[in-house]
């Protein structure tokens, strides 16, 4: 069991040096907003962190 957990660690880590630490809590985010979403209205937990997908991709990360 704890191979496995070192190499997922050892993955995440990868991961997060790749991508950056602002890009992994701007995902997190919208996890967490379309989570919230889906339990008051399931079609905006996909519109909402879509749009705000997209104006990060038009406008950048500040």
């Amino acid at each position: 069991m704890k191979r496995i957990w070192s190499g997922l660690f050892a993955a995440l880590s990868g991961v997060a040096e790749k991508i950056g630490a602002r890009e992994l809590m701007l995902v997190i985010g919208l996890g967490l907003v379309g989570y919230g979403l889906f339990l008051v209205f399931p079609p905006a937990a996909f519109v909402v962190p879509g749009a705000i997908l997209c104006a990060v991709a038009v406008f950048g990360v500040l």
